[in-house]
């Protein structure tokens, strides 16, 4: 578009190849480097910033820092939401980033980059702010951003509730169709396969724990996720397989599978976090309150209201733990927070785990309030990785030396090495 004159007919799909080229780098320095910590140095080596063509078979880098790929992902993001067209222009908006995916994806890039205040007016540009109730009240069911929810969330309480079997729930889950998505990819993967198998299925203890099955959660009721099972694996259902292939009369095909890289939900819990992270404590439960309306079967206004008392004694075993991550490890100086803000944040992080169970959230969520994850084994072994681990960190590609990036660090080991 460059070499064509950069027209004003260019501009809105220069502006969402600046989204992509932003959106892209964000996926990738929060993979092979470390998190960007508020206040925090964030000197350690990023990744690459690729703005040009390569133009040579291997291309010379430099990593530099992970502060600056943060800085160039906001310039790119910033100058293209300012310039995005109208999602008409598109004969499927939700696989372009358009103004509204763009916010979510400022919404959350603001929330890990500490920046609290814009991650709450992000949000808030596509879900509607509540009317503001003291700990005590609850947001009433004709409340805007209610409705919004009720219009927009995954379906859980109403036509996942009352669908055959989990393919139903799987085909619309990652549906252009669906409100719940805001930007859509479709990729060559094995995912929607092995999502229900033993590559990521769970335990039943495991989704009981989380969705339900006997275990209480912090409402007092029970979560509408459907789980099902395949032999000893169990799963949440959400993504559809897609077979392609390579001529009609193939026998052999590749699996495709479309992912929500942003659902409404997101936006919701990021601004409840960014409340709380501010002590703002009656805005969060607000939202968490439009949260469990929509995730709690037979919602009851009065007797599955959260209140900051209610979060406080369903987490307090966990809150007093002397050995709880966020006292042992104190990311966000979290060890000198009061109990209400431990038991809310993760309360918080709780709900995130629940509602984005295979879609990649929980691992960041848990890198940035270092929270160490014990891994088990269909048999019964454990190793648990913990905070500070050089392992957090993905290593590059074995031949990203050619192009001069230097691997990262493999030195500071505090988890044992796993027996194969």
């Amino acid at each position: 578009m460059e070499k064509m004159g950069n027209g004003k007919e260019f501009e809105s799909y220069i502006a969402e190849a600046k989204m992509i080229r932003a959106f892209s780098h964000f996926l990738l320095v929060n993979v092979f480097s470390k998190m960007y910590e508020k206040d925090g140095l964030n000197n350690w080596p990023g990744i690459p910033y690729v703005d040009e063509p390569e133009t040579v078979v291997i291309q010379q880098y430099e990593r530099k820092t992970v502060e600056y790929v943060y800085s160039r992902i906001e310039e790119d993001m910033l100058a293209g939401m300012e310039k995005l067209g109208n999602d008409a222009i598109y004969p499927q908006p939700k696989y372009h980033f358009t103004y509204t995916s763009a916010c979510a994806f400022a919404s959350r890039f603001y929330l890990y980059k500490g920046d609290l205040a814009k991650a709450i007016a992000y949000s808030s540009k596509v879900f509607p702010q509540p009317s503001l109730f003291t700990n005590g009240g609850n947001v009433q069911e004709t409340d805007a951003a209610n409705v919004y929810a009720k219009t927009t969330f995954q379906p859980w309480l109403d036509y996942y509730a009352t669908v055959p079997g989990s393919g139903d729930i799987k085909v619309y889950s990652t549906d252009a169709a669906n409100p719940s998505n805001l930007l859509l990819t479709e990729m060559a993967s094995n995912l929607s396969y092995y999502a229900n198998s033993w590559r990521y299925g769970c335990t039943k203890l495991d989704t009981d724990r989380t969705g339900g099955g006997g275990f209480t959660n912090v409402t007092g009721g029970n979560w509408a996720y459907r789980v099902y099972s395949s032999g000893d694996n169990y799963y949440v259902p959400k993504f559809y397989e897609h077979r392609v292939k390579s001529s009609p009369t193939a026998t052999t095909f590749v699996r495709y599978t479309t992912f929500p890289y942003f659902r409404v939900e997101e936006l919701l819990l990021n601004r409840a976090e960014a409340y709380a992270m501010q002590d703002d404590f009656d805005k969060a439960i607000n939202d968490l309150n439009i949260f469990c309306r929509h995730r709690i079967k037979s919602y009851n206004q009065t007797s599955h209201m959260l209140t900051i008392a209610k979060i406080k004694s369903f987490y307090s075993d966990k809150v007093l733990d002397p050995d709880n991550y966020m006292t042992k490890y104190n990311a966000y100086g979290s060890a000198s927070w009061s109990e209400e803000k431990k038991a809310l944040l993760q309360c918080i992080l709780d709900f995130r785990r629940n509602e984005f169970m295979w879609e990649g959230l929980r691992y960041w969520d848990m890198i940035r309030y270092k929270e160490p994850v014990t891994h088990t084994t269909f048999d019964g072994r454990t190793n648990t990785l913990y905070p500070g681990d050089d392992r957090w960190v993905f290593q590059l590609p074995e031949n990203a030396p050619l192009s001069g990036l230097e691997m990262n660090p493999r030195k500071n080991l505090f988890s044992p090495t796993w027996k194969q």
